[in-house]
């Protein structure tokens, strides 16, 4: 017989067991983190990164898997994590993918408060009140431009006076 002729033997391959097939919405769960500033996908593998959350997926992973969907602070990156493993104080994550995001910088400057820019921090920081000297965020966490304009009309007022 001939290294041609040779036939690989038949592999059974037992159909799947119906409690390993289940509505992904019952068994899955999906966490939404907003990193901090600095922060990059590959920093958030480590154990120690997640102490502060891990127990959060403890409980998760009682009933199913879980996923993490991260985003940039300042929306630079997206990336997909599964949790593999949790503790109290530890959590051991793989990541899934990352993908670098174009900048999208929402920003308008209004002669309000000559030296003062509203912007957008993200959706953490959300609505921004920045002064342009040393770049430091006066307020943040507004829900709408509108509000920051208005404390900055405020804050403004408090100068002059």
């Amino acid at each position: 017989m001939t290294e041609e002729t040779k036939q690989e033997p038949v592999r059974l391959i037992a159909p799947l067991p119906p409690d390993c097939a289940a509505l992904a919405e019952s068994s899955i769960a999906r966490v939404r983190v907003y990193a901090p500033a600095g922060v990059k996908p590959d920093d958030m593998v480590t154990v120690a990164f997640w102490s502060n959350v891990a127990s959060m997926f403890v409980r998760i992973r009682e009933r199913g898997e879980c996923f993490i969907d991260a985003l940039a602070e300042d929306g630079s990156w997206y990336a997909e994590f599964l949790v593999r493993d949790a503790g109290r104080n530890w959590a051991k994550v793989s990541l899934l993918r990352k993908v670098q995001l174009e900048q999208v910088q929402i920003s308008r400057s209004v002669a309000l408060l000559p030296g003062h820019t509203v912007s957008h921090g993200g959706p953490v920081g959300k609505w921004r009140v920045v002064r342009d000297s040393d770049a430091r965020v006066l307020k943040d966490k507004f829900a709408t431009e509108g509000d920051a304009y208005a404390w900055l009309s405020e804050y403004a007022k408090g100068l002059a006076a």
